[in-house]
């Protein structure tokens, strides 16, 4: 009978534990821009926030090497920065020093719907006592209610802003590279040039991304992308369809004067389908790179088909619907 009550008992909380877990939101804790304030005590602000935040069981911050390192004022930019990664909200603010006490203004954002969920500031009599307006802050953020004097004994105020921004965040970058044919081609084998032109709109863990690219040809194409992982490296896989005018070698390399259809080869169109999988890197702010590698095949009759690989970089546009 006590081993069964024992039994019962370690379940239940086993599956609490993991319930938890399962409704734990993902955050990322951004550096605070500072005015007048050590970056040693800045980072260590950070550190205190994502263990509290952590110790709740509510939330399950990034840890600091996964977090983007550039600090943000506005939420734009705080949604930019954690493009790609799997988290639910992002944090983000500035401490700055005046006379001897340390304001700490922060924000609380979902990554999803752009919409602020808690922000404010609370102000710290000296660095000594930073750490006990940062648990303060932590604790209204975990619990979900507005900051007020009687959580922490000093001054208080709120701020609000309008928030209209799409809950997407685009971007528009080049790249280039080779094409390397693996099929098709009328058997030419040589790599040759491609240039790619790219609209990327990021939502959350998904990427869509519209191409327009020289491919031995003109091609314009739609796909799709899952991020597998969070962070300033960020890899993926994904696919697409398109429509691509294929011009092999032969043709592009023959004078107009010497070309017929007798030659044999031929300018085709058809519908193009492509996998893909890359990885972006460097995310600085409004920029990134990436590097991408394709396969596609087009139904052109001729069985063309071919590898990819593109480098190249991206920046944050303002695109909206």
């Amino acid at each position: 009978m006590k081993f069964s009550l024992c039994f019962f008992a370690c379940l239940f909380f086993s599956v609490a534990e993991i319930a938890s877990a399962q409704n734990a939101r993902r955050i990322a804790v951004l550096p605070f821009s500072t005015i007048g304030v050590d970056s040693v005590v800045a980072r260590t602000s950070g550190s205190i926030l994502r263990a509290e935040l952590a110790r709740s069981g509510r939330y399950i911050p990034l840890e600091e090497g996964d977090t983007p390192t550039n600090a943000c004022a506005d939420m734009d930019c705080a949604i930019r920065a954690v493009s790609g990664m799997r988290v639910d909200h992002v944090m983000y603010g500035k401490l700055s020093k005046l006379g001897s006490k340390i304001i700490v203004d922060y924000v609380v954002a979902d990554v999803a719907t752009r919409k602020s969920l808690a922000l404010g500031g609370l102000s710290a009599a000296s660095v000594e006592d930073l750490e006990r307006v940062l648990r303060s802050i932590a604790a209204t953020v975990v619990d979900d209610r507005p900051v007020t004097p009687a959580v922490a004994d000093t001054p208080v105020f709120v701020a609000s802003r309008a928030l209209n921004a799409p809950p997407y965040n685009s971007y528009v970058g080049v790249g280039v590279g080779q094409l390397y044919p693996t099929g098709g081609y009328d058997g030419d084998r040589s790599r040759s040039f491609v240039l790619d032109i790219r609209t990327l709109f990021d939502y959350q863990e998904y990427g869509f991304v519209l191409l327009g690219s020289w491919r031995l040809g003109p091609m314009v194409h739609f796909g799709a992308s899952y991020y597998l992982s969070q962070g300033n490296f960020a890899p993926y896989i994904g696919g697409g369809l398109g429509y691509h005018f294929v011009y092999p070698s032969a043709i592009l390399d023959m004078d107009l004067d010497d070309y017929s259809s007798s030659s044999g080869v031929t300018g085709r169109s058809g519908f193009q389908g492509m996998v893909n999988a890359g990885f972006s890197f460097l995310h600085m702010g409004d920029l990134r790179l990436f590097t991408n590698l394709d396969y596609m095949i087009t139904a052109d009759g001729f069985g063309d088909q071919a590898l990819v690989l593109t480098i190249g970089a991206m920046g944050a546009a303002n695109l909206r619907f």
